[in-house]
């Protein structure tokens, strides 16, 4: 069997940037054990997948995979390090080579409460980048770090450039095709098909970013008016956005809102009310069910909005909280009760000037 670096696998392209060499049946071994860790870190089987990365000698991929196990524990400041540990491993490589671990690093920065070095060091990396798959690493990281407007441009960038296939399913394949390359004795082959495997599996990581690259452009959208598509960007982000599932469920729901497709709207927005856990989840989807009741003329709205504030403030959102007093003012302004509508607005500005610590 020849070389495969110029084939496709089910429209899955074979990287001829990957080298072919002589590899031992213990190579092998170990980049399978590598390929099986990051397929279960996409899996969610973190605990498990972090053992397999540990056992694997140092190698980008794997500390990469502890890196991102770490960070997938819940725990960002201890992922830093690793991160940058990874980055180490390539140092006499390109700066492409290694801009997924500068991209994660910056993610798991902001996650640590450190979002203006996390913009910094996206902003600075991706200046002197012109590699796709590099910018396309930090526009992702960009999408969760920057500010809005900056945001919105990364997610332009991010969305153009991300490939429209399912990098589970396509690292699935070549991780089929290289079992097989194997059994039929072709092991370099085998290896490099190992290797594209990992680098798909990897590229899973990106998922919540693209997932939040298409709520901005829903956004953005809405605000034209373009709701058709805007519900398209949100729905495709549904399956993506595995960090903030609820907030994914909130945008598409009042979107539908916007649509006056209520019932369809009301149901993913009590879904997303049942399945709070998080004070600021909460607020949020108590404030699209208010707003969907409001826009169907139903009385609930004012207790969904008062339930809104009220979790916002228990999450020490003061900004929401005067946002969900805002719109509920807005509702009893047009019932008629404008007394009522004067003491939410009031309270909405109390809230905005009054002091507060610059962290919050």
């Amino acid at each position: 069997m020849d070389s495969f670096s110029d084939g496709l696998l089910n429209g899955v392209p074979w990287d001829a940037g990957l080298k072919v060499e002589l590899v031992s049946e213990k190579e092998l071994d170990r980049r399978e054990q590598l390929a099986q860790g990051w397929m279960l870190l996409a899996d969610g089987k973190v605990a498990t997948a972090r053992r397999m990365f540990a056992d694997v000698a140092n190698e980008f991929w794997a500390h990469f995979g502890l890196a991102e196990a770490t960070l997938a524990a819940g725990h960002p400041a201890a992922a830093v390090p690793v991160f940058a540990e990874a980055e180490e491993l390539l140092q006499d490589k390109s700066l492409a080579r290694r801009a997924p671990a500068i991209a994660r690093r910056a993610v798991a920065l902001a996650r640590a409460g450190e979002p203006q070095y996390a913009a910094y060091l996206c902003e600075s990396t991706l200046k002197e980048l012109t590699d796709p798959d590099a910018v396309l690493w930090l526009s992702c990281a960009g999408v969760e770090v920057w500010s809005r407007e900056r945001r919105i441009e990364a997610a332009h960038g991010a969305l153009s450039i991300a490939e429209s296939i399912d990098f589970r399913k396509g690292a699935d394949l070549y991780h089929q095709l290289a079992a097989t390359l194997r059994r039929s004795g072709h092991i370099s082959d085998a290896a490099g098909a190992l290797d594209r495997a990992v680098e798909l599996l990897a590229r899973t990581r990106l998922g919540p970013g693209l997932g939040l690259s298409h709520l901005t452009r829903a956004e953005q959208l809405a605000a034209r008016g373009a709701l058709a598509e805007a519900i398209d960007h949100a729905r495709r982000a549904q399956p993506l956005c595995t960090d903030r599932p609820l907030e994914a469920m909130c945008v598409l729901a009042d979107l539908y809102r916007k649509a006056m497709r209520f019932d369809e709207a009301r149901r993913l927005a009590q879904q997303a009310f049942d399945a709070a856990n998080k004070h600021s989840d909460l607020g949020r989807a108590a404030r699209v069910l208010g707003q969907i009741a409001a826009s169907a003329s139903t009385p609930q709205a004012e207790d969904y909005f008062r339930v809104s504030a009220d979790a916002y403030a228990r999450a020490g959102k003061p900004l929401e909280v005067a946002e969900s007093f805002r719109v509920l003012g807005r509702f009893l302004a047009e019932r008629g009760q404008l007394m009522e509508a004067v003491s939410c607005f009031d309270q909405a500005c109390a809230t905005v000037l009054a002091p507060r610590n610059p962290r919050s």
